[in-house]
């Protein structure tokens, strides 16, 4: 969408996940989620189901993205309840002047690469989980996504504290974007797949991965 690149991989455990992006044009701008659902099963799956077909239902939905994430919230909560569960999740909003309104619930920190100073901001969520008691009010927070800066959301399994053991960190995952920032969006994702791919595999039931990339061009 205009200037706006985007990539996504999602890697699932042999046992069925519940990991989830997805990334919908809305008018001349882009919504999307990410989010992970407690355990690595059929029933995570069928979870992740109802709160995809939840989000879809909202998308076009002119209110925030903090809004959006406080109806899946309601939504979801008396099944989370019921089957003890939960689910972490980044809802954001990007718009074609750069402005990316983003609101998170429990979810693992965003990874902002701003291209003119060379370093890397954390976002960090701003609501705990769905199936989790909030009642705070619904909250957005806004990042500048000047050219050349990238955004990366992801679940938690791509820093599976197991995998240092075999050299892959948060450092070492930074140290790869930057080496491909020649890279489109959907390129680079899969670059990171491959070089993450050794590191999951030798893991004993390893994690659900998603990752998620927007770039904007120069």
């Amino acid at each position: 969408v205009g200037d706006l690149e985007v990539g996504g991989h999602c890697q699932l455990s042999m046992r069925g996940g519940g990991d989830y992006y997805d990334v919908i044009q809305v008018g001349e701008g882009l919504r999307g989620v990410v989010a992970d659902v407690s355990g690595h099963d059929v029933g995570s799956a069928i979870t992740m189901a109802s709160f995809r077909a939840i989000f879809r239902s909202m998308v076009f939905d002119p209110n925030s993205p903090g809004y959006l994430q406080q109806v899946l919230r309601w939504a979801m909560h008396e099944d989370l309840i019921r089957l003890h569960q939960f689910i972490s999740c980044w809802v954001f909003e990007y718009r074609p002047d750069g402005e990316l309104r983003v609101s998170g619930a429990g979810h693992p920190p965003l990874l902002h690469y701003q291209a003119s100073q060379k370093k890397w901001q954390t976002v960090f969520s701003n609501h705990l989980p769905l199936g989790l008691e909030d009642e705070s009010k619904p909250q957005n927070k806004k990042i500048d996504l000047a050219k050349g800066d990238l955004l990366v959301f992801y679940t938690d399994g791509l820093f599976d504290p197991r995998m240092r053991a075999t050299g892959f960190d948060k450092q070492s995952f930074c140290e790869i974007v930057e080496h491909h920032l020649h890279l489109g969006a959907a390129d680079l994702v899969r670059e990171i797949a491959r070089e993450v791919s050794p590191h999951h595999l030798a893991l004993q039931k390893p994690d659900d991965i998603a990752v998620l990339v927007l770039r904007r061009r120069t």
